[in-house]
C-alpha cells in the first residue's frame, strides 16, 4: 500500500495559504513533483482505452500477488496516470505511471 500524505494547513495574517508537509520520505516528495503532465494522461488515455488488454512486465510494488505476464483489461486512466485494471487473476491494482511497466496485447 502506498503512504497517504498527511498536510497541515495554517492562514497567517494575510490570508496566504501555506502548506507544511508532515511525516513524508524526501523520496515521496520528490514523487509528488514528478505527477504527469495533462497531456501525457490524455496520451496515455488514448493508449490505454477502456476495454484494452495488456500483460504486465513488472510491478513495483513488493507486496502484489501479481507476476510478470499476468493479464488485466483496462478499467480507465485517473488523473495522476494511474492506470485502473481488472486483473484476470481477481486483483484490481492499478498500474503506477512511472512506477510499473505494462505492454498492450
Amino acid at each position: 500500500m502506498r503512504k497517504l500524505v498527511m498536510m497541515r494547513v495554517k492562514y497567517n495574517r494575510k490570508s496566504r495559504l501555506q502548506k507544511q508537509l508532515l511525516n513524508i520520505h524526501p523520496k515521496e516528495v520528490k514523487a509528488m513533483r514528478n505527477f504527469p503532465s495533462k497531456e501525457v494522461v490524455e496520451r496515455l488515455r488514448k493508449m490505454y482505452p477502456e476495454g484494452a488488454r495488456i500483460e504486465l512486465v513488472s510491478m513495483n510494488d513488493p507486496y502484489t500477488k501479481l507476476i510478470p505476464g499476468d493479464l488485466g483489461t483496462v478499467e480507465f486512466v485517473d488523473a495522476i496516470g494511474t492506470i485502473h485494471v481488472s486483473w484476470d487473476c481477481g486483483s484490481c491494482l492499478g498500474v503506477a505511471y512511472g512506477e510499473d511497466v505494462i505492454r498492450k496485447i
